[in-house]
């Protein structure tokens, strides 16, 4: 089981406190810290639904079940500002959220 821990702290900039957000997690890839999938009740298949698993170093991998236009693996990267960007997303829920609003 994968999991990751967020802190709030505090520190003095000029006489001044400034709120700050350290998030920590394992940065390996043999770890998953984000994973989603979409069970699609209506197709009785042996083939999963659609999947999204990143690991701790940025890696991505998509799977599309074989009865989906886009079937197959896919994967990518994404760099160090990019997962900290997404990791700070799911901890924002407001944040993340509204942003998937259409």
């Amino acid at each position: 089981m994968a999991c990751f821990l967020a802190v709030f702290g505090m520190v003095l900039t000029g006489g001044s406190a400034v709120a700050q957000l350290v998030i920590d997690y394992p940065r390996d890839r043999g770890t998953v810290v984000v994973s989603f999938m979409e069970v699609l009740g209506e197709i009785k298949d042996q083939d999963p639904g659609p999947s999204v698993q990143v690991h701790g170093d940025g890696y991505v991998i998509v799977r599309y079940p074989r009865y989906m236009k886009r079937a197959g693996d896919y994967a990518l990267q994404l760099s160090p500002q990019e997962m900290e960007g997404l990791m700070c997303s799911l901890i924002d829920q407001k944040k993340f959220w509204s942003s998937t609003k259409r």
